[in-house]
């Protein structure tokens, strides 16, 4: 009867946790397609057309963005790439678009199943471990620039307002400190 309650949970919990989000594909060379999308490793994409197909991975290669609908709005996340690391393109959550364009790191679930045995080997079952990124992260870059550059520390006390420079304003306001690492 355990085994019984056991396996019919864990398929429970993945049917519920494999559920995909309707979204909009679209790839560099400007087409888009319509289907439903969830996120790997926190920057591949897994996409299929309709839920009856098998999902495809798609990366940075060929993809530029994917936007989920169905939320309270749609989201919008784009590939971009770090300056101080060029090897594997971060999927980023478009946070604000404009002068300054605003990221932030995607936050997802991830599920892995385990195994559950005793010591005599009597017992088995598996649960699903759920962990959840807890910090967020965030990024800004010029529509102009290429690389995102991340907002921390050493951002804030080195390139802040060189970054800004074509904003006064703001700059007075970070060497005021009115706007301190706090608030950045």
């Amino acid at each position: 009867m355990n085994k019984l309650f056991f396996i019919l949970s864990f398929l429970t919990l993945n049917l519920a946790l494999a559920q995909d989000q309707e979204a909009t594909l679209f790839f560099r060379d400007g087409t888009s397609l319509k289907g439903y999308a969830s996120i790997k490793d926190n920057w591949i994409i897994l996409f299929r057309l309709t839920l009856e197909d098998d999902p495809d991975e798609w990366k940075d290669i060929m993809v530029k963005a994917i936007t989920f609908h169905g939320f309270d709005k749609d989201v919008m996340c784009e590939y971009q790439y770090l300056k101080a690391d060029l090897s594997y393109p971060l999927l980023l959550e478009v946070i604000e678009k404009g002068n300054v364009n605003l990221y932030k790191t995607i936050d997802y679930y991830r599920y892995i199943t385990r195994e559950l045995f005793s010591n005599d080997d009597k017992f088995g079952g598996s649960y699903i471990e759920v962990s959840k990124k807890n910090k967020n992260h965030y990024y800004i870059k010029k529509p102009e620039q290429e690389l995102i550059t991340k907002l921390n520390n050493g951002f804030y006390n080195k390139e802040a307002t060189k970054f800004f420079e074509d904003c006064p304003s703001l700059v007075s306001k970070i060497n005021s400190e009115k706007y301190t690492k706090k608030e950045l």
